[in-house]
């Protein structure tokens, strides 16, 4: 039988080895790893009674806006879009000739008065 003073100085070094020893192992992919990476990912898109102000804040909100509201009005001096009701809706290519047509002939009577 080892001495006592062995066998604590045993325990002692297997201790510290084992505090540099990763405590995981990894296992090679299996069959099921791999069938469980290819389900869909199912996301609820019900944000009916969700506090948005809560979650992200109000100044985040109004910054939001801001950038929805500006990134419209260049579509719409850029002739991407046209209004339809309350709603905008993408042009099509003649609607699009028509608006800048439009524009420019407008522009060149304002310079001639």
């Amino acid at each position: 039988m080892l001495p006592l003073r062995t066998l604590a100085l045993l325990s002692s070094v297997v201790g510290c080895a084992m505090a540099f020893a990763p405590t995981t192992t990894f296992a090679p992919r299996t069959v099921t790893t791999l069938r469980a990476e290819k389900t869909e990912l199912v996301v609820d898109e019900n944000f009916d009674d969700v506090n948005l102000v809560g979650l992200l804040g109000l100044n985040r909100l109004k910054k939001i806006s801001r950038k929805h509201k500006r990134q419209l009005v260049d579509r719409i001096q850029n002739f991407e879009v046209v209004q339809d009701g309350e709603d905008y809706v993408p042009a099509t290519a003649e609607q699009s000739e028509q608006m800048r047509a439009a524009a420019s002939s407008g522009a060149s009577e304002t310079r001639s008065e």
